[in-house]
């Protein structure tokens, strides 16, 4: 009798902790830190918004790239990743513990995300999911592209367990990709060099310092009480100036760049073509190289004539 006694004390002590630690979720949110390209949008509910550095990104959010378009996320400290063109993922779950853990959870249901992590928090969670396979991992980064019926994730840090839609679970190491198709068995090979050339392009993600992001989300939280979306949108444009794009910074620097290479080129097409100039003329007059001796004999003769007083 004790014992069941015990027994009963200890499953309701653990069931009341599993309930106080979910009873301490609070919603998170991610801001876009960079954007480019025409068709970028983030979708809450009924409404679109045009995504712009500083646009908030909450859960059940779906985040969407179209055409030659580009999107940069930061979740939290040390967490970002970029959509490819054409991508678009479902926000699941973005949940924050009172102890400082975290639970992210997201869907990816076509395209291709990389995705960075730097460090994640003791007990704290990530998680990719797409049709065919989830991706679960602490610190590391990964390419995952999607379809309907197929995914492929390659790792290029760290490492990432997956679990199929069959159930079957694999660890994918640090230059490993793995295939999942429907109905077929999970593949594990190298990354390709043009895999790697591929995902390159991807990951130079942007981070957000501590410090920057935690005076961001303070700020953003200000707006919070704006009603309806464009009201925050129009708010939120107010801290634009204090966002860094690092999109519009590498454009800067690149105009800069070929406004130099241009200068330097007209510059070397101006000596080129003084120089043909020159050369054409010698060409067509020889005898010019000999006009200073023959400048100098008639100075000669003049003097002599004036000796002999002709003049």
């Amino acid at each position: 009798m004790l014992y069941l006694l015990k027994l009963g004390l200890l499953v309701w002590l653990i069931v009341g902790c599993k309930k106080e630690k979910a009873a301490k979720l609070e919603e998170r949110f991610g801001v876009v830190t960079f954007t480019s390209g025409n068709e970028n949008y983030v979708e809450r509910g009924p409404d679109r918004l045009i995504a712009k550095a500083g646009t908030l990104v909450k859960n059940q959010d779906r985040v969407k790239t179209g055409i030659k378009s580009r999107m940069d996320i930061q979740l939290q400290e040390g967490v970002a990743l970029s959509l490819k063109e054409e991508s678009e993922i479902s926000i699941e779950d973005l949940s924050e513990l009172m102890q400082g853990e975290t639970q992210d959870k997201l869907y990816l249901s076509r395209g291709a995300i990389f995705v960075k992590i730097i460090k994640l928090n003791q007990g704290s969670q990530f998680q990719v999911r797409t049709p065919t396979l989830v991706a679960s991992v602490r610190g590391t980064a990964f390419y995952l592209k999607s379809s309907k019926k197929s995914s492929s994730l390659a790792v290029t840090e760290g490492r990432v367990e997956i679990t199929t839609s069959q159930g079957e679970k694999k660890e994918i190491s640090q230059g490993e990709k793995a295939n999942v198709a429907e109905g077929k068995p999970l593949e594990v090979g190298k990354i390709l060099d043009k895999e790697y050339r591929e995902i390159s392009l991807l990951s130079q993600t942007r981070f957000f310092s501590s410090e920057e992001f935690a005076g961001l989300k303070q700020k953003l939280r200000e707006f919070e009480k704006f009603s309806p979306l464009e009201g925050k949108q129009e708010a939120i444009e107010t801290l634009k100036p204090k966002i860094p794009d690092p999109g519009l910074e590498k454009i800067k620097s690149l105009r800069e760049s070929k406004e130099s290479l241009d200068a330097q080129k007209q510059e070397l097409q101006d000596s080129v073509k003084l120089e043909q100039k020159q050369k054409e003329l010698e060409e067509k007059i020889p005898e010019t190289k000999e006009l200073p001796k023959e400048a100098e004999k008639g100075k000669e003769m003049l003097e002599n004539l004036k000796k002999k007083k002709m003049f």
